[in-house]
């Protein structure tokens, strides 16, 4: 499936848990980290800015685009504005003589939050997390998808494979441009 395409069946499919449109001509929607540390700390999701929430194509200004996405890049890497930070990639896409900025959000493995707050996605919207006990739900959420912040007792180095770590740095140290920090660590 080409971008194009992409873009297409997201506009037909609407907005919904894992889709935001939002309208942006020449700067940031105030609220856009508000749905990426959601899309993180649910499923997911595709945000497209230069779309209204009925699906309209306005288009994001040519000239802003690069001024946009790295505006996104940025603030996604400032642990001021999301914590822990997260690598985003925004993607312009032509869409019927409009430029569309596409940026895909992964689930994050563990909760994110934007300016001290933990937002989390529901329908098309996205909502603060302010109860104790949903807060606990959602950290227990990512404790059993991922393992990242999992002590497993009685783990051992002897129950490492040695092979596997080699190439699991070998795989980390390429994918940074050989930057990565487990590439010098022995």
């Amino acid at each position: 499936m080409t971008d194009r395409e992409r873009i297409d069946q997201l506009l037909r499919q609407g907005e919904g848990l894992t889709v935001e449109f939002k309208e942006s001509r020449t700067e940031l929607p105030k609220s856009l980290f508000e749905t990426i540390c959601a899309f993180l700390n649910r499923e997911g999701g595709t945000l497209l800015l230069g779309v209204r929430d009925d699906g309209t194509v306005t288009g994001v200004e040519p000239a802003a685009v690069a001024r946009l996405s790295k505006e996104i890049v940025t603030q996604a890497n400032n642990p001021d504005k999301l914590t822990p930070i997260c690598r985003l990639f925004p993607e312009p896409i032509e869409v019927d003589g409009h430029t569309v900025l596409c940026v895909v959000v992964p689930p994050g493995s563990q909760v994110h939050r934007t300016k001290n707050t933990i937002y989390d996605r529901s329908a098309d919207g996205d909502f603060r997390v302010t109860d104790q006990e949903a807060t606990r739900l959602l950290y227990d959420k990512k404790a059993q998808v991922s393992t990242e912040n999992r002590v497993i007792p009685y783990l051992d180095l002897a129950d490492l494979r040695p092979d596997v770590l080699s190439r699991v740095r070998q795989m980390a140290t390429v994918r940074q441009d050989g930057q990565h920090v487990w590439g010098s660590l022995s």
